[in-house]
């Protein structure tokens, strides 16, 4: 998937409503160029409550390429999406909760060519009635699941999604997206408060991921603490993991296999037995292996912490593979940050209140990094969010300028 901002869907409504409306006016066409070649053919727009009552009979009519509007302010209901290209939007931020023990979202089997994006949705799978707390079976990826698709999530909001990790429970992956030999492009979205026994938020067997400018936090699960990713090919760029724990390994990541770009990304106060905040390993399925190929750039990792009694890593650890490069990025915090590959430990501690500041990460606090607070003025990007309020603005301006002057040891 390209690493590019496309023009959100809902954006184009108003533009597609207008020119329905124009059509029904009966005007007559305009004459055709020389270079005309067919016509041509705009998107249904399908509303839901009115005319269609549920979002599953919406899509039952839909044909590739058609918008489902929901204008409703809670919708409770469980939609099977099989074989279709459509989009999803929400014109009121619509608050989405399952009606039976299944996903939200189940989809399948995407067309060539085609995808299900689903925008401006949040997704809650935490039910109350008059009675209490709902309790379901905790299915695989409780908002969303999908076999063989092509799915986008653009400024959706996931929160208190779990899919099973009591020890009645069976294993499940992905407490709010499970997704087996699927492609995915997350942009501007909240993971909060998700838990599964592996991948606390997100879950994938094989596919690729693209991810960008979203948060996973306070996410919880036996390994993974937000993401699980098994042979998974994935490019993660401006990205915060904050507050992350696993049980047992991978504070805020268990990647087996597969390959991972990460870029200006944060990771920060995640916990685990082992490996406080990534894990990476090899990818095992019968008599096939697979290393994991991982690579960082301008990224940050503050105060991680492996809680086992001995042999843990606080920041990274990994067991195959080719040492993954590190280029221009930081480890700072009050504990001591460590990585270890095949038993052969490497020290990457740095202790300096200021390589927050250092933005550009070129490690030392500068105009540099003023120049990159006024560039990312007004959006989002975790290494630029000095005062950590989730915007860059002012508060930002003000935490380079008390730490000009500081230099912290590069690490290599």
């Amino acid at each position: 998937m390209p690493n590019c901002r496309r023009l959100p869907i809902s954006t184009l409504i108003p533009v597609l409503v207008g020119c329905s409306a124009i059509n029904a006016l009966g005007a007559p066409p305009p004459e055709l160029p020389d270079w005309w070649v067919g016509p041509i053919f705009l998107p249904d727009i399908l509303t839901v409550p009115a005319p269609y009552p549920t979002i599953q009979s919406a899509v039952d009519a839909a044909t590739n390429g058609d918008i489902i509007v929901l204008e409703s302010a809670l919708i409770v209901e469980n939609v099977e999406i099989d074989g279709k290209s459509l989009s999803i939007v929400s014109s009121v931020g619509t608050v989405l909760q399952p009606d039976s023990d299944a996903p939200i979202f189940d989809v399948s089997n995407t067309p060539d060519g085609g995808l299900v994006e689903f925008e401006g949705l949040t997704f809650n799978t935490y039910v109350i009635d008059e009675d209490g707390p709902i309790t379901f079976a905790l299915q695989d990826g409780q908002a969303i699941r999908g076999v063989s698709a092509k799915i986008e999530l653009t400024k959706c909001t996931f929160g208190d999604c779990a899919a099973g990790t009591g020890i009645l429970q069976n294993a499940r992956t992905g407490g709010a997206v499970s997704l087996i030999g699927c492609d995915l492009y997350v942009d501007r979205c909240l993971f909060g408060q998700c838990d599964a026994t592996y991948g606390g938020a997100l879950g994938m067997w094989g596919g690729a991921l693209s991810m960008e400018q979203s948060i996973f936090e306070g996410c919880w699960s036996e390994k993974g603490g937000a993401l699980y990713l098994l042979s998974v090919d994935a490019e993660v760029s401006q990205c915060l993991f904050d507050d992350n724990d696993a049980a047992d390994e991978g504070g805020h990541m268990n990647v087996k296999g597969g390959s991972m770009s990460c870029t200006r990304t944060v990771f920060r106060d995640g916990a685990s037995m082992t490996a406080g905040a990534v894990s990476a390993s090899q990818y095992v399925f019968f008599a096939y292996t697979e290393d994991p190929s991982m690579s960082l750039s301008k990224c940050r990792f503050e105060n991680n912490v492996a809680m086992g009694a001995e042999d843990v890593i606080d920041v990274w650890e990994q067991d195959s593979g080719d040492l993954p490069s590190m280029a221009n990025s930081s480890f700072c915090g009050s504990v001591e940050c460590d990585g270890v590959y095949w038993g052969i430990t490497t020290n990457w501690a740095i202790s300096c209140d200021g390589c927050a500041a250092d933005t550009n990460k070129d490690w030392k606090v500068d105009v540099l990094d003023l120049v990159q607070v006024l560039t990312y003025w007004g959006e989002y990007d975790p290494l630029t969010d000095v005062w950590e309020d989730g915007a860059i603005n002012g508060g930002d301006l003000w935490g380079v300028l008390v730490t000009f002057d500081c230099a912290y040891m590069e690490v290599r």
